[in-house]
């Protein structure tokens, strides 16, 4: 191997190490559990209020959206979590969410897989 390639693997092992597991902000990121996505509206600080009740993939309208709540799960981070699909009544595009529960309250978490779902 050529002395500059050694450069190259240190520097990838370095940014692989730094990056996956942590913010810009230094905090943990979503490889590590951490990381979570501020509700932007009155209607998803409802639904984080009303999730530990909502039904399985059943319809919920909540505020201006209609939510479908899938089956809780244990994930690796070591919390509860469920996807979410939610779309704006009336129409619109519909999106993924991703909620965890972190002790008492859940929040939404960064989805590495969130999507567009449709549009309307």
């Amino acid at each position: 191997m050529a002395p500059w390639s050694w450069l190259v693997v240190a520097t990838v092992a370095v940014a692989l190490a730094t990056g996956c597991g942590a913010g810009s902000d230094g905090a943990p990121g979503p490889a590590t559990g951490g990381g979570r996505v501020e509700p932007t509206s009155a209607a998803e600080h409802e639904i984080l209020k009303q999730l530990e009740t909502m039904p399985v993939g059943r319809p919920v309208t909540v505020g201006n959206l209609v939510v479908v709540a899938q089956a809780p799960y244990f994930a690796a981070s070591g919390r509860t979590c469920r996807h979410l699909h939610v779309t704006p009544r009336g129409g619109g595009s519909a999106s993924r969410r991703l909620a965890c529960k972190d002790g008492s309250s859940w929040f939404f978490a960064p989805d590495v897989f969130v999507t567009t779902v449709g549009h309307h």
